[in-house]
């Protein structure tokens, strides 16, 4: 009898203890019960029913940098430009994130080089060069509400180097 009673109790105990879930500063957890979406854990310390929940992703929602690396564009006077970006950004809804797009960092980088190229090939090649402040923040303006759709926040794009070829 002692040896059920001791056994339902680590049994017990075990439960108790899959049951809580502590989710650390900076992040979130995407949480399915029983194969679709439950929750969105924020950070703290939460309780869930074992067996049935599922933590399916853990995402940071600190600042992250996505390089663009080497993107060649023409400028309206036809002179090829070579330019590197660096999009700071954040998530800002998990399950957007998550769930909208298949691979959703490689789509905003994607959506930031073409979103680069549109702006430089309406400008002339000399005023390219004198404005790189000005690129990146008109990027910015364009790439934000596409990226909102898909749960992130840009800060900031930053023209890295910009070259005449």
């Amino acid at each position: 009898m002692i040896y059920v009673v001791s056994g339902l109790a680590i049994l017990i105990f075990i439960l108790i203890v899959s049951s809580v879930k502590i989710v650390p500063p900076g992040a979130v957890f995407i949480v399915e019960r029983m194969g679709s979406f439950y929750a969105v854990y924020t950070e703290g310390v939460h309780f869930s029913i074992p067996f049935l929940d599922r933590i399916t992703a853990k995402v940071s929602t600190a600042d992250q940098r996505l390089p663009v690396e080497n993107v060649t564009a023409l400028s309206s006077d036809e002179r090829p430009l070579t330019l590197s970006a660096e999009v700071c950004f954040c998530v800002a809804d998990a399950e957007r994130f998550f769930y909208s797009t298949e691979n959703t960092v490689s789509s905003l980088g994607r959506l930031t080089l073409t979103a680069l190229r549109d702006i430089v090939s309406a400008m002339d090649a000399e005023t390219v060069l004198a404005s790189k402040e000005d690129i990146g923040k008109k990027a910015a303006r364009v790439t934000a509400p596409a990226v909102d759709k898909w749960g992130l926040l840009v800060k900031e794009i930053r023209l890295t180097e910009l070259s005449d070829q």
